[in-house]
């Protein structure tokens, strides 16, 4: 292997291990050497993370938390919802006492929002922990999660097809 694939490598386990200690933080430092001063240290910003592990694909196409698409605070995801595609499901990775903000708007049809707490097996089945259902499709959800880990927001079709903008914003701890 060349110096450049294994540059590239060490890189994303770097990464990798960077995303792991580093959920809810802005930026993170990291060094390749130990005891190293700031000057000497790499700077890793969660935007290139954002890039690399919050970007669903393909959008808007998961039906259930089984297939629930991965989305970061701050992230703005667009998809479409119908009476013959009910749900989109995503996900968002929390810690115990943030506050989850999640809000829509969109054109036609009325959809809405509905949020799930860590461990919940089925939106069909499970009760939410909170949700906004109005008329249309501008929708709001404000929550503070106590409990941390992947929280669930269904994109929910009440009546027709709906073309919407989810945004969906942690803050606090």
């Amino acid at each position: 292997m060349n110096r450049h694939k294994f540059a590239i490598l060490v890189l994303l386990i770097s990464l990798a291990m960077v995303v792991t200690l580093s959920i809810g933080h802005t930026s993170v430092r990291a060094s390749g050497e130990p005891n190293a001063e700031p000057d000497n240290a790499y700077s890793v910003y969660l935007p290139l993370v954002h890039f690399l592990f919050c970007t669903p694909d393909p959008l808007g196409e998961s039906d259930n938390v089984n297939d629930a698409l991965t989305v970061c605070s701050g992230q703005t995801v667009s998809g479409q919802v119908s009476d013959e595609d009910f749900d989109d499901v995503y996900k968002i990775l929390t810690v115990a006492n943030q506050q989850l903000t999640i809000s829509m708007n969109g054109s036609g049809g009325d959809a809405d929002l509905y949020l799930y707490p860590p461990g919940t097996t089925d939106v069909w089945t499970d009760t939410p922990s909170d949700s906004s259902a109005h008329d249309g499709n501008n929708e709001y959800i404000q929550y503070t999660v106590l409990e941390g880990g992947y929280w669930y927001i269904d994109v929910f079709s009440w009546a027709g097809t709906t073309n919407y903008n989810l945004t969906i914003t942690l803050s606090g701890p």
